[in-house]
């Protein structure tokens, strides 16, 4: 039951995210383009252009761990979790999958200073 209510929380607060970044065409109802905050392509051209190496604390407790190679990102999260991100051209760095997506805020110095993971919840 529980796992079920989770997951129902993250699809509606994925579904509401998507919403909230769509912009529709009233030209064309069938064209829908998704935009990103210009806050989060700044942070995420910031992050490619400096390499990062860090350790990341979590709300749920566990670290993360995000190291630079090349043009994309390794992630370790928890002890199971390893995948590699490419940027999405967003401000997203994106698993090859899709199931998951980084996005980096930066602080007053131009440093990424936190991170927000999206994943499904059975990867939790």
């Amino acid at each position: 039951m529980n796992t079920l209510l989770r997951q129902l929380t993250t699809a509606l607060l994925t579904t509401a995210a998507t919403a909230a970044f769509a912009d529709v065409n009233s030209a064309s109802a069938q064209s829908v383009v998704v935009t990103a905050p210009a806050a989060a392509l700044v942070a995420a051209r910031a992050v490619l252009q400096h390499g990062v190496d860090a350790t990341y604390a979590m709300s749920s407790g566990r670290n993360m761990v995000v190291s630079s190679y090349r043009d994309s990102l390794n992630l370790r999260y928890g002890r199971r979790l390893h995948a590699v991100m490419q940027h999405d051209g967003n401000g997203n760095f994106v698993s090859g999958d899709g199931k998951l997506s980084l996005q980096f805020e930066l602080d007053r110095q131009g440093e990424p200073q936190a991170v927000r993971l999206s994943m499904p919840a059975d990867l939790l």
